[in-house]
């Protein structure tokens, strides 16, 4: 069995994030990243090293070394599955990164006003930090 190569933290309630990650989840190789919600009350942001503000603020990854935001998690993603290599080498452009990050820092912005998945947790749109024991942890 192949192990976790990185771990990816989304929010499950935000419905254009978690189209994203379907989409994601669908290619062969997503069995090597473990996707956790962080919208689920058993999640715990310093069990994994974040920051929980952070965290419900910014998509982020984790390999066994180091964490990434915004763009570099994206990035880290589509190196793992394998996807979207002429983005990736975009990410890497000295011109283009910059725009990258614009885009991704107006998303963070207006995130907050787009739709949420209903739920009783979080009903009024907004879900507060949640607590975890256990995810899975990277191999």
């Amino acid at each position: 069995m192949d192990s976790i190569l990185l771990q990816v933290f989304f929010d499950g309630q935000c419905v254009v994030c978690s189209k994203e990650i379907q989409f994601y989840q669908k290619n062969s190789r997503s069995h090597l990243i473990d996707w956790i919600d962080i919208s689920e009350p058993t999640f715990v942001a310093e069990a994994h090293g974040l920051d929980p503000d952070r965290v419900h603020a910014r998509f982020h990854a984790k390999d066994k070394n180091q964490i990434f935001e915004g763009v570099e998690a994206f990035q880290r993603i589509w190196k793992v599955l394998g996807i979207f290599k002429p983005l990736d080498w975009a990410a890497e452009s000295f011109a283009i990164r910059p725009l990258m990050n614009l885009g991704y820092d107006l998303f963070v912005k207006a995130r907050p006003y787009l739709p949420r998945k209903k739920s009783a947790v979080c009903d009024d749109g907004t879900c507060e930090p949640r607590t975890s024991k256990t995810t899975k942890g990277m191999k």
